[in-house]
């Protein structure tokens, strides 16, 4: 009966692989001639195969092969998405981060829809993938040219945290099937989140001016804030009417979430501390009026369809305004010269703001620091060279103000951008506090880690250990990864790499025979 049921469905599988070659193959013709097809025709197709995709994969479950209809209906929600898309295109709708917002909006309503009605966990997942991505373009819809701090979007995600474990909680009250997956959902979520606030280089990036929002940005998190308390409590009032047993878990998982935004709000002790310095450009004037008046290094600034843009040729749409601003007609359109078409020393040297033109003593050239092999040509060139870590780089207004917040304010031609650079300027480390709050992140993650892990023992969940033991070999590696950009160099490096390559190999070892041990127990105390 086995060897049947095995048969059978291995047929199955084929006779399905096959299936979807062909839909394929009539999909790559349909594609082919898509341009051709009327849209009423087009719309009509993108519902069939998606309505067929699923009635197939309903089918096969209810004839007893549940793996082979689960992906089918996968196909479907994947199906449903693409359809949702590419029907906008035909109807040519809004290009904006809002309109994409909306169209994400349909798409997870619609595959969380179809996980519930056809009880597909894989669609489940497929759909809360999407709600994240959804989360990520509504918000940057609503910061659109306004000032925001990317410490938002982070409150943003601690609150669907919330959000998922109160649902997690409603299932598994309820006896559904999707409180697993929520769960599993749920603890990834969160590790994945302190996972990455365990990068140095993100912290001081969360909150550069204070904590600033726009009204939009501010009432969807607290609407986002709202859901996540009243999916936990209710789900908690459920939860422990049913189970007792579980009010120590929640209360941990309530703490873990305070924890995460204290976390969270603590960065703003390092947002001033470590940044970069740059000049200001056009888009940093708001109004007209300092949009005209302002003078940035590198540009003109104009007043251009409601914001303030640097001056473009492309503005210009006929021949005499073109060449009156200094731009080159060509081709019936007005586009920017190049350096070498200044065959004056006055007029190169006037260029240098727009085109960054100097003059080299014969010839109008653009500035190109990097063919300058020693210190020497490269400080004495007149484009405005610095020599720096070995190369010949172009010299940047306001970056001698670097990890200076308060000198690079005090200069109204600067601007400050808090984050961490690329490559501290020469002398300078990184600062303490930094250290020290990139330190505690570190510890509470590593924490985090070994509570999944005792929790997935005191489940009898091997694949809950698994799931510690992968995130805390990902934290060593991302950790030996960091360390080999800290001390690059020939020696220094060659070091790191014989002693992380030491490190890595014992470790993987103990962590194996550490993974092993918690698996055997957790199985023998199942048994």
């Amino acid at each position: 009966m086995v060897l049947k049921k095995g048969a059978a469905s291995f047929g199955s599988i084929v006779a399905t692989i096959g299936s979807i070659l062909i839909a394929c193959g009539f999909a790559w013709l349909i594609a082919q001639n898509w341009h051709q097809i009327a849209d009423w025709a087009k719309i009509l197709i993108l519902v069939a195969v998606t309505s067929a995709a699923f009635a197939a994969g309903s089918l096969f479950k209810l004839r007893d092969y549940p793996r082979i209809g689960r992906a089918l209906q996968v196909l479907g929600s994947l199906l449903y998405t693409l359809t949702i898309f590419l029907i906008a295109q035909i109807f040519s709708t809004a290009t904006t981060a809002q309109g994409v917002a909306w169209l994400l909006l349909l798409c997870w309503v619609g595959v969380l829809t179809a996980a519930y009605v056809l009880e597909s966990p894989i669609s489940l997942v497929i759909g809360l993938i999407e709600f994240l991505i959804w989360l990520v373009v509504q918000f940057t819809a609503f910061a659109a040219r306004q000032e925001f701090s990317p410490g938002m979007l982070a409150l943003y995600f601690l609150a669907i945290g919330a959000l998922f474990y109160g649902l997690r909680l409603l299932h598994r009250a309820g006896r559904h099937g999707f409180a697993k997956v929520y769960e599993w959902w749920t603890l990834l979520y969160v590790l994945l989140f302190a996972y990455v606030l365990s990068f140095q280089s993100l912290l001081p990036s969360l909150w550069p001016e204070g904590i600033r929002s726009s009204m939009p940005i501010a009432a969807f998190l607290i609407f986002l804030v709202a859901a996540a308390v009243v999916a936990l409590t209710v789900g908690a009032i459920w939860a422990i009417r049913k189970e007792r047993f579980i009010k120590k878990e929640i209360v941990a998982v309530i703490v873990i979430l305070s924890v995460l935004v204290m976390m969270v709000f603590s960065t703003r002790i390092v947002a001033s501390v470590v940044g970069l310095c740059f000049p200001k450009g056009c888009y940093d004037f708001q109004d007209q009026r300092s949009c005209l008046e302002a003078r940035p290094a590198y540009a003109t600034c104009v007043w251009y369809s409601g914001h303030c843009e640097e001056q473009s040729c492309y503005f210009y749409k006929n021949v005499d305004s073109c060449l009156e601003n200094g731009c080159k007609w060509l081709d019936n359109y007005c586009t920017m010269p190049q350096c070498g078409d200044y065959r004056l020393e006055e007029s190169c040297k006037n260029t240098f703001k727009q085109l960054r033109c100097f003059w080299d003593g014969a010839n109008c050239a653009s500035l190109n620091c990097y063919e300058y092999r020693d210190q020497s040509s490269c400080e004495a060139s007149m484009a405005g060279c610095a020599w720096q870590d070995g190369n010949c780089r172009e010299k940047f207004a306001c970056e001698e103000h670097t990890n200076q917040h308060a000198e690079c304010l005090a200069d109204d031609s600067c601007r400050w951008q808090a984050g961490f650079p690329y490559r501290l300027a020469k002398g300078q480390s990184v600062p303490l506090s930094l250290w020290s709050l990139w330190i505690v992140f570190n510890i509470i993650f590593l924490g985090l880690i070994l509570a999944v892990i005792g929790y997935g023992t005191v489940q009898k969940s091997a694949k809950m250990i698994n799931l510690g033991i992968i995130f805390f070999s990902l934290d060593i590696v991302s950790r030996y990864i960091g360390f080999m950009m800290d001390f690059w160099g020939y020696t220094s490096l060659s070091i790191v790499f014989i002693t992380g390559g030491a490190l890595l190999l014992v470790g993987g070892w103990l962590i194996e025979r550490w993974r092993r041990n918690l698996v055997a127990k957790t199985r023998s105390t199942r048994g």
